[in-house]
């Protein structure tokens, strides 16, 4: 969907543009669709919710500080960034706004991933009863 993308701020806008429209598309036929990406603005995070529709959006702002981060990396970036083979990267050399309202933060360096993973089920569970499909954009990937 977004191989085609790198890490300048226009390419991260586009990744986070195109993941909504896809989410929209299944959200609308009733599936219940969570997005792990890191949507770096606040801008993005707007963009999102009004291509899905702020009735059925909830933004998760899952936060680990720099070094979890660097701990938890499976694909290597932030090797890569210190070989300075990526440019622009969010949270080093291109800025990260942490949301300022988001529906739930889920701090992952200091509690338990069963925890995190509860509190957002029960989110997510209460939501479901309620008769709604819902989109959550988790702001941040987790673990």
């Amino acid at each position: 969907l977004c191989q085609d993308l790198q890490f300048s701020g226009e390419d991260r806008h586009e990744n986070v543009r195109r993941a909504s429209h896809v989410a929209k598309l299944l959200n609308d036929q009733g599936s219940l669709v969570l997005v792990s990406m890191i949507s770096p603005t606040a801008f993005d995070r707007k963009t999102a919710r009004e291509i899905v529709g702020s009735d059925r959006f909830l933004e998760i702002y899952v936060r680990a500080n720099l070094k979890e981060c660097r701990a938890r990396d499976p694909k290597g970036l932030y090797a890569r960034v210190q070989r300075g083979e990526i440019t622009q990267f969010t949270g080093i050399s291109a800025p990260y706004e942490p949301p300022q309202a988001p529906d739930l933060t889920i701090d992952t360096t200091t509690a338990s991933e069963a925890h995190c993973v509860g509190v957002l089920a029960r989110l997510v569970l209460r939501h479901c009863l309620q008769g709604e499909s819902m989109t959550l954009q988790l702001a941040a990937p987790v673990f």
